[in-house]
């Protein structure tokens, strides 16, 4: 069966696109059917503008045809540049007739032209003056294309690169001969040529400007069969009623070779931290462990030591004495460095925990001056209390005082003698109060106020030109503060005093997304195993210790979820279900029932999610709260915390 017309046009084109010399195919309707590569570069017209139209520039082929009596006969054509110079391309035309599919076959060829206007050459038919498109513009485009960075090629819709820069034939090797008019499958490896001809079908039938192969390692293969990694960007072209895609192509070699050194180095960096982690781990077990073997006979020296000084077995003389308080002193100093290496430790193992409560400070204030009056009345220092109260925080009632033991302590041992140390309240904000503590003390130097909170660090002697104690005592106070959420700078100035201040919040800090449970017991130990049982998994926990208050509460709250006593008193929590399920703004609420009474079914029937009995299981508890309100109490996050899915 004869090929059709369409079918034979198309595979002149496809065997002429990458002929070295132009060619063009016109049908016997004068249209064009054929424009390979070569017509492309020299008239300046792309083969999606001109295929399946008239000729883009006047020349009556069939007329010449008919005329030409003399084989070999051609058609000049001079073509004006367009350019601000005026130039002209003289180009030659050898037109003959074609069979099959009936038309013509042109050839074209440049030839010299002269400077001026250009004239008929004697040899000819006819001379056309005929401008050609956009080649000022094209020729910027070439001299753009050219001084790249990277490699560029245009590549029609059946694959084929039809434009490339000088880039593109250094990196693969090939020369810009070679290139032309060969499938891009070319610079691919024979591993991915399959996959990117289904990822270019794909392009073509949605072409944007995007990253090729996003996500994805891409490699390109050179002329020597070596591959090399590559990033790819794509772009369509609009060329004539068609379009065409522009890749830029960029080697990422270096690139990768750094990211393949950062990624080890960053796995090495990993495995120190490891081992770094392991190794202060190891050092506060180690220390921990320590203390408390020390701790156990100095608790008998300091013991005998007190039951000697007493007279107990007998009166001592003036020398027993004196040596029975010195063995005393030093054996209480050490067990306080002891002490401070212990907390320490604990702190940097993760293993101090916070007993938060409500109080007023100022009870732990007045205490802590108390303590330290001894001490400053051997140096004839004043020590004064200028806070005035009352002031409630809510932390930790004993790592408060230590945190105002070290403060204190310190500022007598670095103030000279008939000095002041004082304790005083500084403006902030109205969530926290923040305390400070100052003397007129012998000072810190500025290069050294960065390190006075560093672990076994002293910047500077006591008045006694001495260094006491370990240098932790400044380390363990930021730590204790930094665990209430709070604080600590140092302002000093040398030879004329420090001043300490830090932050302590005022009510329990709520993060925006906490998990909320309104505890409604009036028993004081069932309240405080709730908030035991649930503030270590981050959730929030309130308390009502009566019924009328835990409506009141519930409705004010609005919690994620309620646990229930049944046995309450100023009413029962029957009473309490029934109202809450009867609000609009409680009707929604998870509420688990906690009681000694079996009075499942009842509880359930009025509203309940679930029912615990008493003694409650704290597994029975998270697993209820998880499994009835999920998007509050759906998964445990780090270190045990709940974090909403």
């Amino acid at each position: 069966m004869a090929p059709t017309r369409e079918l034979t046009a198309e595979l002149l084109q496809t065997t002429a696109f990458g002929a070295p010399e132009p060619i063009i195919g016109i049908c016997a309707e004068h249209i064009v059917d054929v424009w390979n590569l070569a017509a492309e570069r020299l008239l300046g017209w792309t083969s999606e503008e001109v295929l399946g139209s008239p000729l883009p520039f006047d020349l009556d082929v069939e007329r010449f045809v008919q005329d030409s009596t003399q084989p070999g006969r051609a058609v000049v054509c001079i073509f004006d540049s367009a350019s601000e110079d005026s130039s002209f391309i003289r180009v030659e035309f050898r037109i003959a007739a074609r069979a099959q599919p009936a038309g013509w076959t042109l050839t074209a060829i440049e030839k010299p032209v002269e400077s001026g206007q250009p004239q008929p050459d004697a040899e000819t038919k006819e001379t056309k003056v005929i401008a050609r498109p956009r080649e000022s513009a094209e020729g910027r485009f070439r001299e753009l294309l050219e001084a790249a960075p990277d490699a560029i090629i245009e590549v029609d819709r059946q694959g084929r690169i039809v434009l490339l820069n000088a880039v593109t034939e250094k990196l693969f090797g090939y020369s810009r001969e070679e290139l032309l008019g060969q499938s891009v499958d070319a610079l691919i490896p024979d591993a991915a040529s399959g996959r990117h001809a289904a990822h270019r079908a794909s392009y073509w039938s949605k072409p944007q400007t995007r990253p090729m192969g996003h996500g994805l390692t891409l490699v390109a293969r050179r002329k020597d069969g070596t591959e090399f990694p590559v990033e790819i960007s794509l772009s369509p072209v609009k060329a004539g009623k068609s379009f065409r895609v522009t890749a830029i192509i960029r080697d990422v070699t270096m690139q990768r070779v750094a990211e393949e050194k950062i990624r080890a180095a960053n796995i090495q960096l990993e495995q120190r931290n490891r081992e770094v982690e392991r190794a202060n781990r190891l050092k506060s077990e180690f220390l921990a462990s320590m203390s408390h073997e020390l701790r156990t006979p100095l608790h008998t020296i300091i013991g005998f030591s007190e039951l000697l000084a007493e007279g107990v077995e007998g009166p001592l003389n003036d020398k027993q004495s004196r040596f029975v308080r010195h063995v005393h002193q030093d054996a209480l100093h050490l067990l306080e460095l002891i002490n401070d290496v212990l907390d320490l430790s604990k702190i940097e193992a993760g293993r101090l925990e916070l007993q938060l409560e409500a109080f007023d400070s100022l009870d732990v204030i007045n205490d802590a001056l108390g303590a330290i009056h001894p001490m400053a009345e051997a140096k004839q220092i004043v020590v004064s209390n200028r806070t005035k109260g009352p002031l409630p925080v809510f932390a930790d009632r004993v790592r408060f005082r230590e945190i105002l033991n070290n403060l204190l302590s310190n500022a007598v041992k670095f103030t000279p003698e008939k000095g002041t140390v004082w304790i005083e309240r500084e403006p902030a904000p109205e969530d926290v109060v923040c305390f400070s503590v100052g003397d007129t003390g012998i000072g810190i130097a500025p290069e050294d106020q960065d390190a006075v909170f560093d672990t076994f660090r002293q910047v500077g002697s006591t008045t006694r030109g001495v260094r006491e104690g370990t240098g932790l005592g400044l380390a363990i106070v930021k730590r204790l503060v930094e665990m209430h959420g709070g604080e600590i700078r140092v302002e000093s100035e040398k030879g004329k005093g420090s001043r300490f201040s830090f932050t302590i919040p005022v009510t329990r800090a709520v993060k925006a997304d906490q998990p909320m449970v309104l505890t409604i017991e009036d028993e004081p130990s069932a309240r405080e195993l709730m908030q035991n049982y649930l503030q270590p998994f981050g959730i929030r926990v309130e308390m009502a210790r009566n019924a009328r208050e835990g409506v009141a509460r519930a409705r004010e709250l609005r919690p994620d979820a309620i646990t229930l006593d049944l046995l309450l008193p100023g009413g029962t929590g029957w009473s309490v279900l029934r109202d809450l399920r009867q609000w609009p703004e409680t009707a929604g609420i998870p509420i688990v029932v906690i009681s000694v009474l079996d009075e499942e079914q009842a509880a359930l029937a009025q509203g309940a999610v679930a029912y615990l009995r008493k003694p409650l299981k704290k597994e029975a508890l998270i697993r209820v709260l998880r499994e009835h309100a999920p998007e509050r109490f759906g998964k445990a996050g780090a270190r045990g915390e709940v974090s909403p899915v």
